[in-house]
């Protein structure tokens, strides 16, 4: 029992550390500092914590049905679980995500990073989560199976899932920010992290109501693991949809940014060949690390260095609208930081 209590904080950490970083790789412009990456973390763990609190203290929705329909508490119990979980849990979750805003505002710039942010905060909140699930596994009667179940199960298999949700409230901050649409539409982003985080429980609910040895009850429990792939499907193709949206943006930007070097200036045949190898939004992603480069390079041999790619990029966010406005003395100076960039290879 003690090796499973030892190793449970172990898996934990690996699982978010994995999760967080293939997220922070997908940042084609920039990658993303470590304090506001983990002031974020931080805040997800604190927000799943101050869940048990707020349930606690304060009355929930189906509290206060339970009381008024004197529901027992197996009906409560269901009912928790599909309305006040998801409701409770996304909302925390996006108030730490502005609370990571307000204190880290400068390094959110384009969408992709209010997304990324978004789901580190939900990746701080599995964190935790897994984590109580884990190690209560463990005082099982069978807690081998269960703690391996549980491994499986959740930080496995699922491991990603907060994530998935709590992006969309990462749209729904941007939306508020960055547009003119504000609040309905925020609210519209939030609520679809909250309804996807619904109907995952909602299966789940099913699975654990209808599981009997009757046959015409198990048909409903078979219903509720049909959901849980359907769901996690759902889910990941919306996910899939707003970073691949939040990612042609970026790759938009880089376009952008070579068409205006080129336009406004006369360069060489040289230049304008490593002008659009600087442009190249695959390179860039390959450059933000020093081993995604070295395996980059086995296959892509370049003249141009790592760090020339990494200070071009930069350059291209600082002119974009995100992050100057309609400044065109501020663009005027990273344009010729660009040039300078291209003269210097």
């Amino acid at each position: 029992m003690d090796f499973f209590l030892f190793l449970s904080p172990i898996c934990v950490c690996l699982s978010s550390f994995f999760v967080i970083y293939t997220i922070r790789f997908f940042d084609i412009v920039e990658k993303e500092p470590l304090k506001p990456i983990l002031f974020a973390f931080i805040l997800g763990i604190a927000s799943a914590f101050s869940t048990g609190i707020l349930i606690s203290y304060i009355p929930t929705p189906t509290f206060l049905l339970a009381v008024l329909l004197n529901l027992g508490e197996g009906t409560y119990e269901n009912l928790y679980t599909f309305i006040d979980a998801p409701l409770i849990e996304e909302l925390l979750k996006f108030v730490g995500l502005i609370i990571a805003y307000k204190f880290f505002k400068r390094d959110f710039h384009t969408l992709t990073d209010f997304i990324i942010y978004g789901c580190v905060v939900a990746a701080g909140f599995q964190f935790l989560e897994n984590l109580q699930y884990l190690v209560g596994s463990v005082y099982e009667k069978d807690f081998v199976y269960s703690w391996n179940s549980m491994l499986s199960g959740r930080v496995i298999t699922n491991g990603y899932m907060h994530l998935l949700w709590t992006s969309w409230s990462g749209v729904g901050l941007w939306v508020w920010e960055r547009t003119t649409l504000k609040f309905s539409k925020t609210i519209l982003f939030v609520f679809i992290s909250i309804l996807l985080h619904s109907f995952n429980n909602l299966a789940s609910v099913i699975s654990g109501l209808f599981y009997s040895p009757n046959e015409n009850l198990n048909s409903f429990y078979y219903l509720g693991e049909f959901l849980y792939p359907v769901i996690r499907s759902i889910s990941l193709a919306g996910f899939l949809s707003i970073i691949g949206f939040a990612l042609i943006r970026d790759v938009n930007l880089l376009n952008e940014f070579e068409f205006k070097i080129y336009n406004n200036n006369s360069l060489s045949e040289l230049e304008i060949s490593n002008l659009k190898k600087l442009a190249n939004p695959i390179s860039n992603i390959f450059a933000r690390y020093k081993w995604s480069w070295r395996l980059f390079n086995k296959y892509e041999k370049t003249v141009i260095d790592r760090e020339s790619y990494n200070s071009f990029s930069r350059y291209a966010l600082s002119f974009s609208n995100e992050y100057v406005g309609n400044d065109e003395d501020k663009k005027r100076v990273y344009l010729e930081k660009a040039v300078n960039l291209l003269a210097s290879l």
